[in-house]
């Protein structure tokens, strides 16, 4: 696999692009359309709620990214917009839309996720997603962002295990263990034995995500063997969807991938 390549692979957080279709349109729409039309309620409950049914939201969330109301000065608002800005970006945008667009989209939440984490940094959401949502600005933006950037999103994933390791699924552990099987030795901090026992815990901490099982099967067949990884990936076929309707689908295809892969 080509370098380059690899790094794509790797800043797609959410795994598989799971764009809409109607990608183009949904962003056009969001674009075009008034803003009493599709604004997002920024409050923590409103927020929280749209999460919930984000599968159905694609024009307000990319509306959110690309309007870019002002960041409140609150914590609990400022993670949530971030989150959103991830999901947006990987699970929304179209694969062809254009890198600056995207850089642009994915700029927001990364300002977003830097001033909750100033706000409170004692808190492992602020931490956790900023780690995630600068993957995606530096992955529209090149692979010069990916390096220049790398040590900043491991930090925030250090920083993370110190407050939560379990959070989403094992989220902070699965992120660095990522990181470290993407990013290249000789010219930057990537290690296939770290990557392996960052997502090995990952793993642990969060069992039923697919996901991890994904991350995990791919760098098993570097550390271990194909047949490990195998038994990884056709185990994680049997484990129920649980995360969302567009991340799920997207991971049961990464997971067929792996499976024709390794047989």
């Amino acid at each position: 696999m080509f370098l380059s390549k690899k790094f794509l692979s790797f800043f797609i957080l959410g795994s598989s692009f799971g764009a809409d279709q109607l990608g183009v349109s949904v962003v056009a729409r969001a674009v075009a359309a008034p803003a009493s039309e599709v604004a997002m309620d920024l409050t923590p409950a409103a927020l929280d709620a749209s999460w919930q049914k984000r599968h159905e939201l694609c024009a307000k969330i990319i509306d959110l990214g690309t309007r870019k109301p002002e960041i409140p000065d609150n914590f609990e608002v400022a993670w949530r917009i971030g989150r959103f800005v991830y999901y947006g970006g990987f699970f929304c945008f179209p694969d062809n839309a254009e890198k600056s667009v995207k850089m642009d989209y994915f700029k927001y939440g990364v300002d977003a996720l830097e001033k909750a984490r100033k706000l409170n940094p004692s808190r492992v959401e602020g931490h956790y997603w900023y780690a995630s949502v600068y993957g995606g600005y530096a992955l529209a933006k090149g692979i010069r962002a990916s390096l220049a950037g790398a040590a900043g999103m491991r930090d925030a994933c250090t920083e993370a295990i110190k407050i939560d390791p379990s959070y989403h699924f094992g989220g902070p552990y699965r992120v660095r263990g990522r990181l470290y099987f993407a990013l290249p030795s000789l010219i930057s901090f990537g290690d296939n034995k770290l990557a392996y026992e960052d997502l090995k815990k990952a793993m642990e901490l969060g069992p039923d995500n697919k996901l991890n099982s994904v991350y995990f099967s791919e760098v098993q067949a570097k550390v271990e063997n194909k047949q490990a990884a195998l038994k990884t990936a056709e185990k994680a076929k049997d484990i129920p969807d649980a995360v969302g309707v567009k991340e799920d689908a997207s991971y049961r295809r990464d997971l067929d991938s792996l499976i024709k892969k390794w047989k």
